[in-house]
């Protein structure tokens, strides 16, 4: 994070990574300043500024999430825009651009989020093929809320691996179950025990 004086004003800039780094001042943009992040290296208008001076809407900018992570190109979530929200269409390097800016943004703020969990989890595995190799994919889920408190994949089923996913689903949800469900695999015995 760093302080720059504006005339009359002073404002603090601080990366978008939030890593804490020094930024410095790397020219204009059109009228807009653009700093850069000695510690992650990344580049970035002020943030300020670019609030102001936004003409695309947050809903904008969510449909233009929601498009990407349906499975849309860039191209067809700009159109889409356009369409729906009566307005000119954002370049692709534009809706690229908040899907990198927005994604990291709500990832960041997801991992934040400690969920509020009930006592009875449910354990899971499932056999699938990556590259031509047979895999296990293990999840633990809360029961009442649904949310994935642990994933881990791994080549077997044994005790080790159950014990890795129990292990992220505990740290996930700071806390111990008091029921897991499960399927009768060996694996998952000796629940209180890491």
């Amino acid at each position: 994070m760093t302080t720059f004086i504006r005339p009359a004003e002073k404002y603090t800039v601080e990366c978008p990574n939030n890593d804490g780094g020094k930024v410095v001042k790397i020219g204009m943009s059109g009228d807009k300043q653009r700093f850069r992040c000695k510690t992650c290296l990344k580049e970035f208008r002020d943030p300020n500024v670019y609030a102001e001076s936004n003409k695309y809407t947050t809903q904008i900018m969510g449909m233009a999430l929601q498009g990407h992570v349906d499975g849309l190109s860039y191209r067809d979530v700009a159109r889409n825009i356009g369409r729906t929200f009566k307005v000119k269409e954002p370049d692709e390097a534009t809706v690229y651009r908040w899907v990198q800016e927005y994604g990291r943004a709500a990832f960041a703020a997801m991992n934040r989020q400690k969920p509020k969990v009930g006592d009875r989890w449910v354990a899971d595995e499932i056999q699938l093929k990556v590259g031509g190799k047979r895999l296990w994919l293990w999840n633990v889920m809360d029961s009442k809320t649904r949310f994935i408190l642990g994933i881990h994949l791994t080549p077997s089923r044994k005790k080790p691996a159950a014990a890795v996913v129990r292990r992220k689903a505990i740290q996930a949800a700071v806390k111990r179950p008091r029921v897991v469900v499960s399927d009768p695999l060996g694996s998952y015995s000796d629940p209180g025990k890491q």
